[in-house]
Protein backbone atom coordinates (compact mmCIF):
# COMPACT_ATOMS: atom_id res chain seq x y z
CA UNK A 1 0.00 0.00 0.00
CA UNK A 2 3.11 2.24 1.03
CA UNK A 3 4.23 1.88 -2.47
CA UNK A 4 0.59 2.66 -4.48
CA UNK A 5 0.23 5.59 -2.03
CA UNK A 6 3.51 6.83 -4.66
CA UNK A 7 1.31 6.35 -7.99
CA UNK A 8 -2.34 6.76 -6.70
CA UNK A 9 -2.75 10.02 -5.57
CA UNK A 10 -4.09 13.18 -6.63
CA UNK A 11 -0.76 14.70 -8.00
CA UNK A 12 -1.24 12.20 -10.34
CA UNK A 13 -3.74 13.52 -12.43
CA UNK A 14 -3.36 17.17 -11.11
CA UNK A 15 0.62 17.54 -11.98
CA UNK A 16 1.83 17.96 -15.96
CA UNK A 17 4.08 15.18 -16.48
CA UNK A 18 4.46 13.94 -13.16
CA UNK A 19 7.72 12.08 -12.64
CA UNK A 20 7.29 8.70 -11.84
CA UNK A 21 10.73 8.39 -10.59
CA UNK A 22 13.70 10.90 -9.47
CA UNK A 23 15.52 10.73 -12.94
CA UNK A 24 12.87 12.27 -14.69
CA UNK A 25 12.63 8.99 -17.28
CA UNK A 26 9.23 7.96 -16.41
CA UNK A 27 6.74 10.54 -16.20
CA UNK A 28 2.75 10.50 -16.66
CA UNK A 29 2.38 11.81 -20.17
CA UNK A 30 0.20 14.52 -21.17
CA UNK A 31 -3.65 14.02 -22.34
CA UNK A 32 -3.74 13.28 -26.00
CA UNK A 33 -4.38 10.83 -28.62
CA UNK A 34 -3.82 7.14 -28.89
CA UNK A 35 -1.00 7.65 -31.24
CA UNK A 36 0.55 10.46 -28.92
CA UNK A 37 0.95 7.59 -26.15
CA UNK A 38 2.21 4.81 -28.62
CA UNK A 39 4.81 7.80 -30.00
CA UNK A 40 5.87 9.10 -26.46
CA UNK A 41 6.18 4.91 -25.44
CA UNK A 42 7.81 4.63 -28.76
CA UNK A 43 10.51 7.38 -28.14
CA UNK A 44 11.08 8.53 -24.50
CA UNK A 45 10.28 5.54 -22.86
CA UNK A 46 13.64 3.59 -21.82
CA UNK A 47 14.02 -0.03 -23.65
CA UNK A 48 15.35 -1.48 -21.10
CA UNK A 49 13.83 -0.79 -17.34
CA UNK A 50 15.76 1.39 -14.82
CA UNK A 51 16.02 0.22 -11.44
CA UNK A 52 14.86 3.28 -10.00
CA UNK A 53 11.08 2.67 -11.63
CA UNK A 54 11.40 -0.70 -9.16
CA UNK A 55 12.31 1.67 -6.30
CA UNK A 56 16.14 0.21 -6.17
CA UNK A 57 19.31 1.45 -6.51
CA UNK A 58 21.40 1.22 -9.17
CA UNK A 59 23.67 -1.07 -7.67
CA UNK A 60 20.48 -3.56 -7.97
CA UNK A 61 21.13 -4.06 -11.74
CA UNK A 62 25.11 -4.66 -11.12
CA UNK A 63 24.02 -7.62 -8.62
CA UNK A 64 21.26 -9.06 -10.48
CA UNK A 65 23.87 -9.41 -13.83
CA UNK A 66 26.76 -10.91 -11.75
CA UNK A 67 24.35 -13.38 -10.23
Amino acid sequence: MMILQDFYCPEVVNTENYKLSESGAYIVPSDGMKEDYISYIEERMPINELTEIFGMHDNAEITSAIN
